[in-house]
């Protein structure tokens, strides 16, 4: 018996329950819908006690998953709007200093739409978000400790002054890839990529306005904006984060509007 088959029998026993139970009666064709829905979360060897598990965990959470990984859905808003002040209370739980609360807060937010895709309904969501929590967690005490051994001297000193030859550019081009992955650990891939479309030109030459911006990364231009304030505050605030970004981006691209 192959996936779908197991999958389509877990699905039929657990209508049947259902409906002993008197919450719900699935056609056959919502039976095989649901099926089609659930493969993508399979994996061949499953037995069928694990596909009974998935599929529980499916049929209490899927709605809202799909929602929330599907931007055109209307409920789309509403449920990471929830999401946010689930993070917002484990924030204030786990961090007691209100001054490093809201950068932890924006940056497990983010951590959590960049992982939700690859929820796949083998554990119910809020076990498998207090993982993804313990795990965010463990690779932020590490970034921590990593950034109080990161010196940037050696990169700095060696960066062209002067008109670069070819060699020079290659040399470049590789400190900046090492600057660059070393950036991106310090601070969230849509941080980072907000920082890159202020500084990008669009037609004409123009810079991309913050509704160009809040289209490209999911935010509405309001938070756009407020997020590069955050970030830029704590970039300027850090010698070795203004440092990497101003090797990377140039001086300018940290400068308040009154400098």
């Amino acid at each position: 018996m192959n996936i779908q088959d197991r999958c389509l029998k877990a699905i039929r026993a657990f209508h049947e329950e259902l409906r002993v139970r008197g919450e719900g009666e699935l056609s056959e064709d919502d039976v095989r819908a649901l099926c089609e829905r659930m493969l993508p979360h399979l994996a061949e060897e499953m037995k069928e006690k694990k596909i009974r598990e998935v599929l529980a965990n499916y049929f209490a959470e899927g709605t809202m998953v799909e929602a929330m990984l599907d931007p055109l859905d209307p409920d789309h808003g509403m449920y990471w709007s929830e999401f946010y002040l689930w993070c917002q209370s484990v924030s204030a739980t786990l961090i007691p200093d209100a001054s490093e609360r809201d950068d932890f807060l924006q940056d497990l937010f983010f951590h959590f739409q960049r992982k939700l895709d690859k929820y796949h309904f083998q554990k119910p969501l809020q076990n498998w978000a207090f993982a993804v929590i313990r795990n965010f967690l463990r690779d932020r005490y590490r970034r921590q400790q990593r950034r109080k051994t990161i010196s940037l001297d050696d990169f700095q000193e060696s960066l062209p002054t002067a008109r670069p030859s070819a060699q020079d550019l290659v040399e470049q081009k590789v400190r900046a890839a090492l600057l660059e992955r070393m950036l991106e650990k310090l601070i969230s891939d849509r941080d980072l990529l907000i920082l890159r479309l202020t500084l990008q030109k669009g037609e004409g030459g123009k810079k991309m306005t913050d509704t160009d911006i809040a289209r490209e990364v999911g935010l509405k231009p309001g938070s756009v904006s407020k997020t590069r304030r955050r970030i830029l505050a704590r970039l300027r605030n850090d010698p070795d984060l203004r440092a990497l970004v101003a090797a990377l981006f140039g001086e300018d691209y940290l400068q308040d509007e009154g400098e």
